[in-house]
């Protein structure tokens, strides 16, 4: 009866022993506060926020129809091997150096996005310097038009207005208003103008006649929007290169 009672004692211990061992075991104890759920959470809120940082950098860098990166940034902001994106170095012309400062201080925005208003046009201190103007890149003076008057001209396009063109082509837009006033194009959809920007400023000859090349750069595709306009001439003209 003694052995009967230790066997019993015996088998009770070991019951409670690996009770305890497989109820303490990684696979079967409960999942900590803040442990995979939250951190699977965590790298969500990561990755978000990653994404938003690159959203930002490709809004002031430019961004074109396939995702990659254009603009004074694109060296900084492009992954490493990215064989279609050409690198613009931020001094490799007036206009560039522009959006450059813009970009490194955090002052003149507007010269970032067609998103913001332009600079109020001042009709004095352009005709005091043309060039002047012309060499700052503000994607928002597509906005700025004169209001309908006697005298006033509109802005038409000249030629047609839907053209197509290969990927890495090139093609002339052209439009007609003032006489020497200054005409500003900008892509919404990427691309370049000779100043390798997706925004310029030009200024019409003596005629009215203001032409630009655009360029399809690498990685643009589909349809791509270009609007016109002079803040000395009532309305926009609205041009769409098709790359094919």
């Amino acid at each position: 009866m003694r052995y009967v009672l230790w066997a019993g004692l015996v088998v009770v211990i070991v019951a409670v022993g690996a009770w305890l061992l497989w109820g303490r075991s990684p696979a079967n104890a409960p999942a900590p506060a803040g442990g995979a759920g939250t951190q699977g959470t965590g790298n969500k809120e990561e990755s978000a926020g990653t994404e938003e940082r690159q959203r930002g950098v490709a809004k002031l860098a430019g961004k074109n129809k396939e995702g990659k990166l254009s603009g004074p940034l694109a060296d900084k902001a492009s992954p490493p091997g990215d064989e279609e994106t050409v690198p613009i170095p931020p001094d490799a012309n007036p206009a560039v150096k522009s959006v450059a400062e813009a970009a490194r201080t955090g002052e003149h925005p507007e010269r970032l996005t067609p998103l913001l208003k332009a600079k109020p046009f001042n009709r004095a201190a352009f005709e005091a310097d043309p060039l002047a103007f012309c060499q700052v890149s503000e994607p928002g003076r597509v906005w700025q038009t004169a209001e309908p008057g006697p005298n006033v001209k509109a802005l038409q396009a000249k030629g047609v207005a839907l053209v197509n063109v290969p990927k890495g082509g090139k093609v002339k837009l052209a439009v007609r208003g003032e006489p020497k006033g200054p005409v500003s194009f900008t892509s919404l959809d990427g691309g370049q103008f000779p100043n390798l920007l997706t925004a310029i400023t030009v200024l019409a000859d003596e005629q009215g006649e203001a032409s630009v090349d655009f360029t399809a750069s690498p990685g643009t595709a589909g349809d791509v929007h270009i609007l016109a306009a002079c803040p000395l001439t009532v309305g926009q003209v609205q041009f769409r290169v098709r790359v094919k």
